[in-house]
């Protein structure tokens, strides 16, 4: 079912999903997203890592790169049960 909010049609999940699947079997949004990330992050990667890196260097990079990712594809982390305490001590 196809509603619409303004000029934009929503579609529901289950029917995103079975539109999805007609045109490759087992794609669905959940795979379409994890796909669409793995790449943006190995292309961000590629972008900021040297062949003769360091290990820390490499992971300077590595983090760098999933927390583009991380705000382009609009992931946010919920904040933990201990965030209180560990602000405080900061």
């Amino acid at each position: 079912m196809l509603f619409t909010k303004g000029s934009f049609i929503l579609l529901q999940p289950y029917n995103l999903n079975k539109t999805l699947d007609r045109y490759y079997e087992g794609l669905s949004s959940k795979v379409f997203r994890t796909f669409h990330s793995s790449r943006l992050f190995e292309e961000k990667l590629n972008l900021l890592t040297k062949e003769k890196m360091s290990i820390p260097e490499k992971i300077l990079a590595y983090n760098r790169a999933n927390r583009e990712v991380a705000i382009l594809c609009n992931h946010k982390k919920p904040f933990t049960k201990e965030f209180d305490t560990s602000l405080e001590s900061l």
